[in-house]
């Protein structure tokens, strides 16, 4: 199939490379691919981000930015109105499409849903798709077609739609890019760094990023899963995997660890 127009993706939660739908489609179906990162934060009102959450953010774009340079490509940074900068982007650009994964916040949500139409409208294909949870809210759903209730049900659930997990979507190390080079902020302009040092500690202690968080599974898979079932409960031990903050930036996916965790008969 040849390719043809330029995509814009746009990164949310999703900072990897690996296992990424949007990132992955648009290098299928396009001839051309721009990364895009727009920093909006007041458009997620009420749950607006910490400073600790921004400190986070900030180490993860630079460690996105430079996989992204290694293939050849390159992270524009940009901020908002979301959608006023996705139309101009996409007017300067050419873009042909824009290529996302979805957040499941009730602002981001009506957000999104207002982009996708208007930006539809206006001549762009548009497409979103699920980059950061193994199943989505409205996709479990009882015999009746309604929620469940209770939590055990719901479970069993789950674990049948386990059961027909698919493999993660290959590492991505080439980005067709195009020629030209377009405006982008630096990442410093966005602020994230507190102005008083605090997080010394925090530096020392978390590698932000896709690399840090494949470091982190894998140092648990080797050394802690055993203690897992009886230190769980106990997170300031070893025996979690601190996981919980590459998850949130989507520096790992729910369906890497589960599949990684497949016996190697069924993968």
């Amino acid at each position: 199939m040849s390719k043809t127009g330029t995509a814009l993706v746009w990164f949310h939660r999703d900072l990897r490379l690996a296992d990424n739908p949007a990132l992955s489609t648009a290098v299928e179906q396009c001839a051309q691919v721009i990364p895009l990162y727009i920093h909006a934060p007041e458009e997620e009102v009420p749950w607006v981000p910490g400073s600790a959450s921004n400190w986070w953010l900030h180490q993860s774009l630079r460690a996105l930015q430079r996989d992204l340079r290694r293939y050849g490509s390159n992270l524009i940074i940009a901020e908002g109105p979301t959608l006023a900068r996705l139309q101009f982007l996409t007017h300067v650009t050419g873009a042909t499409h824009l290529f996302w994964n979805r957040r499941h916040e009730p602002a981001l949500i009506a957000r999104d849903s207002r982009i996708k139409r208007e930006l539809t409208d206006s001549g762009l294909t548009c497409r979103s798709f699920n980059g950061n949870l193994l199943s989505e809210p409205a996709s479990i759903l009882t015999g009746q077609g309604t929620p469940y209730k209770v939590f055990t049900a719901y479970w069993k659930a789950c674990q049948k739609r386990a059961k027909a997990l698919t493999p993660p979507l290959s590492h991505i190390t080439r980005i067709p890019t195009p020629p030209q080079n377009h405006p982008s902020l630096d990442i410093n302009t966005l602020d994230l760094l507190p102005r008083v040092n605090w997080y010394a500690g925090v530096e020392a202690t978390w590698q932000p990023g896709e690399q840090g968080a494949l470091d982190r599974w894998t140092r648990f898979l080797k050394n802690r899963l055993p203690d897992y079932e009886d230190q769980r409960d106990c997170p300031g031990s070893e025996g979690t995997s601190r996981l919980s903050p590459h998850l949130h930036f989507g520096e790992i996916s729910p369906r890497q660890i589960l599949w990684s965790l497949q016996p190697q008969s069924d993968q």
